[in-house]
């Protein structure tokens, strides 16, 4: 059970399939090229990451930009935003740790996760920063968004309230230029049989 869970029960029971080329017998072109002079598995996955995934220094500068420039969507919760960016995180650690033989501080994804919440969490950030450095990790942080977000009303209640809310207009008062009254008529104008709404 334990090798079909892991998809692996063709290749210790001989049931798996060997791939097949195109219809008309040949592999793609680029591809056959591109790692044609390699002569081992690794050196043929090395080309084929540089070729598909741009150079490692290019991939970390994108990767780095992707997580700096990330924001809150409106439709994702706490939950999927903070693993959104975890996730980033985990991907540029370990590009860097690949390229410079370093990895970042955890407390640079929990940084941005709070620089990253909406204008109705600003309490929260200053209570969160009240905490000592070693308390805080990013487990914490996302238990303790997600108990106040469940706690604060839903944005589809809230716009349902503002769509049925309406203002209360204002009756413009205007004067009329022969009497100089304001009044939803004028008599003078009324007794020479004029029409009215000319003249406001």
């Amino acid at each position: 059970m334990l090798l079909c869970h892991h998809d692996v029960h063709e290749l210790i029971w001989d049931d798996w399939v060997c791939p097949v080329l195109a219809e008309d017998g040949t592999p793609e072109y680029g591809r056959c090229q591109c790692t044609a002079t390699c002569d081992s598995a690794e050196s043929i996955w090395e080309k084929l990451l540089s070729v598909y995934e741009q150079s490692s220094g290019q991939r970390l500068h994108r990767l780095m930009e992707q997580f700096l420039r990330s924001e809150k969507d409106g439709d994702d919760d706490v939950v999927t935003h903070i693993a959104k960016l975890q996730r980033n995180f985990s991907e540029q650690n370990d590009e860097l740790k690949r390229v410079a033989k370093t990895t970042l501080w955890g407390l640079l994804v929990m940084n941005r996760i709070m620089s990253t919440l909406p204008s109705e969490l600003f309490e929260f950030k200053n209570a969160w920063e009240s905490l000592p450095i070693e308390e805080r990790s990013v487990n914490k942080l996302t238990e303790r968004l997600r108990l106040i977000e469940m706690r604060l009303p839903s944005k589809s209640d809230s716009t349902a309230l503002v769509g049925t809310k309406k203002k209360a207009s204002k009756k413009v008062e205007r004067k009329c230029y022969v009497c100089r009254k304001t009044r939803s008529y004028c008599k003078i104008l009324l007794e020479k049989g004029q029409e009215t709404d000319d003249f406001w």
